[in-house]
């Protein structure tokens, strides 16, 4: 697993702690990772202090996979 993946997987351990140690880009957030609705927005809303990004509503529409948020914030410039 890279070091942004990781970083992400211990960022998501804060809203769920039953996160598996092993995580890849093509995890559905919801139902592999068993994240709720509620729980996903806040971990957005949240990664948007975290990595000092901003979110438009209509990508937080879009995410599904780790690897959504994961580009979202590699596109962004998140600050890992």
């Amino acid at each position: 697993m890279n070091e942004k993946l990781k970083l992400l997987r211990d960022f998501m351990l804060e809203y769920n702690p039953s996160v598996p140690e092993e995580i890849d880009t093509s995890m559905q957030i919801i139902a592999d990772l068993g994240f709720n609705s509620l729980t996903l927005i806040e971990l957005v809303n949240d990664a948007e202090d975290r990595f000092n990004v901003v979110f438009e509503d209509e990508e937080l529409a879009k995410i599904q996979t780790v690897g959504d948020i994961l580009g979202m914030l590699e596109q962004k410039g998140a600050s890992f």
